[in-house]
């Protein structure tokens, strides 16, 4: 009979460990988010798929940092510029105005573009559909 009374505040310190963990930590892309410095920056936006005629030769999903991306992912390719100057570096997460959820930058762009972003889609019509805007965009600088 002592066991039992033993082993009842363990439990309960025990559950309440795992509660306070799980709201610390089960939202990690979200309230903690809310409070970091997001930064703010209008851009033009344009879209990109991993057709074989828009990628490297043989390398279809193969992003300028190594990665292996597929079209089902949220990603953006930025310009040089972005990534230099304004510290949008690799894995980066990005938010893009008129668009839900988070992007991750994981693809670089030709050095030629300036204050570009591109974001990659399925399928050409939906490139072709998005076209070309402006659109601000928010992020949390690499640290």
């Amino acid at each position: 009979m002592r066991a039992l009374k033993t082993r009842k505040p363990v439990a309960v310190i025990c559950s309440f460990l795992l509660l306070i963990s799980s709201v610390a930590f089960a939202t990690p892309g979200v309230a903690q988010n809310e409070n970091e410095d997001w930064q703010e920056l209008e851009v033009t936006a344009s879209a990109y798929t991993l057709a074989q005629d828009e990628t490297k030769q043989g390398n279809v999903g193969l992003a300028a940092w190594g990665d292996m991306i597929t079209p089902d992912m949220k990603i953006i390719a930025g310009s040089r510029d972005l990534i230099k100057q304004q510290n949008i570096g690799h894995r980066t997460r990005v938010k893009i105005e008129g668009l839900p959820g988070v992007y991750h930058v994981r693809d670089k762009m030709h050095r030629r573009w300036r204050n570009k972003i591109d974001i990659l889609v399925p399928t050409k019509s939906q490139a072709f559909e998005w076209g070309k805007r402006t659109v601000k965009i928010r992020w949390l600088p690499d640290v």
